[in-house]
């Protein structure tokens, strides 16, 4: 009898102790998927900028015009619109398109890491995650102005791209946003920059969802 019950105290105790440990550990893993899970959904969309930008092979020029009167002097900085928003859009549906790709990507995480300690961090066997992503984009375009020296303007057109991801791992959901920025096109300008512009400026945001 004394045997059994020691049997029996021993496996409650393991069961609390199972019990406390992913009470603990739980928290940590989301932590962890969703930093994971931002790092990969920012490269797949600088790396989805970058096929686009080079498949349209698009220049300042296809973007922006400069407008000067007979004096050389600059009378407005006009932005092609369509071309603006035909690029976001191929941007936006590309990325949510690879972003859902993504499906029982295996991440490896020391159980040190998941403990709480920073003693333990990187420390002790792998623990396997499967992670699948879902989410939605949205895509806005800038115009970052500055001067480059006397009567020059530096002018950047910025693709800037906010990213609501869902990740789905053992049976357990958590959601992360992801926020970057990359030059599409830029050109210094010679000659005094107007204070107003036509149509430059931070243009209606596009948003893609699946």
């Amino acid at each position: 009898k004394n045997t059994s019950y020691k049997i029996i105290v021993w496996i409650i105790t393991l069961l609390i102790i199972i019990i406390l440990l992913d009470a603990r550990m739980r928290p940590m893993i989301k932590t962890v998927a969703a930093n994971q899970a931002s790092n990969l959904a920012t490269s797949i969309i600088n790396e989805t900028i970058n096929e686009v930008m080079l498949d349209e092979s698009l220049t300042y020029t296809d973007l922006i015009t400069v407008e000067k009167d007979d004096d050389g002097r600059i009378t407005a900085v006009k932005t092609d619109i369509i071309t603006i928003n035909r690029l976001r859009a191929q941007v936006s549906a590309q990325c949510v398109e690879k972003i859902s790709q993504i499906h029982n990507r295996e991440i490896k995480v020391p159980i040190g890491s998941l403990m709480g300690s920073e003693f333990l961090v990187g420390r002790g066997p792998n623990i396997k995650i499967y992670i699948n992503l879902t989410g939605s984009v949205e895509t806005q375009v800038r115009n970052d102005l500055s001067s480059a020296g006397i009567n020059q303007t530096s002018h950047k057109i910025m693709l800037d791209i906010s990213a609501d991801i869902n990740i789905i791992f053992s049976k357990n959901q958590t959601t992360s946003n992801v926020d970057t920025s990359m030059i599409i096109a830029e050109t210094v300008i010679v000659g005094v920059v107007p204070d107003t512009y036509a149509d430059l400026g931070m243009l209606a945001s596009q948003p893609s969802q699946k």
